[in-house]
Formats: structure tokens, C-alpha cells, sequence
């Protein structure tokens, strides 16, 4: 909206006859500020319906007329010297084009590539990074209606270690909890899993591997098995903290190869003479 308010209002300043005829029919003015209808086609363009199409090309120039009479106001009421951002303005651009430079060169040169081994080296070397300041567990869970078919089942499944069992549990699910779980591996923070089954009562600290729960209510009946469980001040497990390390690791290539980029530039610069310093 802005580079187009912007590009639009530079019209003001042009033989209004050119203007009309490079950029076609005019269909709002503001106090000698054109805009054209060149300037709506991305919206007429867009796959919409006919009636939807019309009203946002009337409130694309509403809101277009509604700028344009704050910014002519604007322009009346401040002194040239408050109006001139020219300085401003070659900062942004200066720093604009900066950015779009480097993100050019970090998309052709970054290696994105992160290994196992890197992931788990990172790991130990900062340890002190990952102890947990809250209770993590490993759990299978799920929610049923009381009046769902097969209660017996699933309580023999969702207590088993059998493969087989989880499968039968996860299919299931599908046709019948409202919520659930059954990847044993993934990890949760205590307190987003009594957000979604009712254990708060239940103390984390003293949850136990191969717990089995099961709970209800006046509707459903709740089981949740216990896989794994970390108290707090004890270390984030590795496949939690998987993309927090990845991520972490790419921000240091990153830095490194930017880095790396602007002293080469500065080198270059001195090299074939690119800049003075005057005293």
C-alpha cells in the first residue's frame, strides 16, 4: 500500500498529459495526485469473485484517497526542513539493499546441512544450555467417549509394547478419540499435557516410566501410559532440543559467513585502492 500510495503520488509532479497516457485511465485525484487504473490490476487480477473484486477496489482507493489527504495534509504543515528525508531515506535504501545483498549470498552459500554428529556435539559441549527449568515426559494418551465400542481393548493396548498393539490402538483412535497421541517418542512439557488430559493432580516429579493411567469424567474416559519422564534441572532430552541446535548452528554459519564476506570486501577495498581517508 505505501510504495504504491508513494509511486503514485510522484504523478503530482509530472505534465499530467504524459502521465495519463503511460499509465492509462485516472480514476481517483487528489488535489492534482493521480491515480490510475494501471494501478489496480494485481487486484482485478486476483481469483476472486466479481462482487469481492469490486468492493476491494473501492476500498483499495478509499483507503488510497484517505492517505493521500493526511500525507497533502502533512506536507502543509511541516517546514521544508522538517519535511527533508533524503538522508533518512538513502540510510534505508543504503541498508535495504545491504540486506537483500546478503540474504542473496547466504541462499547461494549457506550450507544448510546439519549432521547427527554435529547436533550431538553441539549438545555436549553446551550442556549447560539445556538443563530443563521444567518437568518434560514421553507419553501416549488418548480421549474417549464412555460410550465408544472396545473400552476392554484399549485398555489392554494402551498399556502394551507390543508394535502390533500401538497399531491397532492408532487405528482406533482414528475412528473414535477425540484427541490423542501414540508417537511414544515425542516429548512434551507438563504443563501442555494437563492442558489437554486431566493429571494435575498428579505431582511430574513423581511420575514413573511405564505408568498407566486412566482417568474420567461424566462423558469420556482418559488413558495415559508413561514413557519417559525428566524432572526439572535435569538435561533436555537430544531429540527435543534437535531444532533448537540446528537452528542455532545455521545462525552461526550464517554470522561466520557474513562475517567472513564484509572483511573480504573491506580486504578487497584496500587491496585496488577503493577508498580514501582524508585527515
Amino acid at each position: 500500500m505505501t510504495i504504491l500510495i508513494i509511486a503514485t503520488g510522484c504523478d503530482r509532479g509530472r505534465n499530467a498529459s504524459a502521465g495519463k497516457k503511460e499509465k492509462g485511465k485516472i480514476v481517483a485525484e487528489v488535489k492534482g495526485t493521480y491515480l490510475y487504473e494501471s494501478d489496480l490490476i494485481q487486484l482485478i487480477n486476483k481469483p476472486i469473485s466479481k462482487e469481492d473484486s469490486v468492493q476491494m477496489v473501492k476500498d483499495f482507493i478509499d483507503q488510497w484517497i484517505k492517505e493521500q489527504l493526511v500525507f497533502q495534509k502533512a506536507m502543509n504543515n511541516l517546514s521544508n526542513e522538517e519535511k527533508d528525508k533524503e538522508k533518512e531515506l538513502q540510510e534505508y535504501y543504503k541498508n535495504l539493499i545491504i540486506y537483500e545483498y546478503e540474504n542473496k549470498l547466504v541462499r547461494q552459500k549457506l550450507d544448510t546441512t546439519v549432521s547427527q554428529e554435529e547436533i550431538e556435539q553441539f549438545y555436549e559441549n553446551n550442556r549447560s544450555q539445556f538443563v530443563l527449568k521444567k518437568c518434560m515426559l514421553q507419553a501416549i494418551f488418548l480421549k474417549v467417549s464412555k460410550l465408544a465400542p472396545d473400552l476392554d481393548k484399549v485398555r489392554k493396548w494402551y498399556q502394551s509394547n507390543k508394535s502390533e498393539d500401538i497399531d491397532l490402538l492408532h487405528q482406533y483412535c482414528i475412528g473414535n478419540a477425540a484427541l490423542f497421541n501414540i508417537d511414544e517418542t515425542k516429548w512434551y512439557y507438563y504443563d501442555e499435557l494437563t492442558s489437554i488430559m486431566p493429571i494435575a493432580n498428579y505431582d511430574c516429579e513423581s511420575l514413573r516410566k511405564n505408568q498407566a493411567i486412566e482417568l474420567s469424567d461424566s462423558l469420556n474416559y482418559y488413558f495415559i501410559s508413561i514413557h519417559e519422564v525428566k524432572p526439572k534441572g535435569t538435561f533436555m532430552p537430544i531429540d527435543f532440543a534437535r531444532d533448537l541446535i540446528e537452528n542455532t548452528i545455521l545462525h552461526q554459519r550464517k554470522t561466520e559467513l557474513l562475517k567472513k564476506t564484509r572483511e573480504g570486501i573491506y580486504e578487497e577495498g584496500i587491496r585496488k585502492k577503493h577508498f580514501k581517508i582524508y585527515e
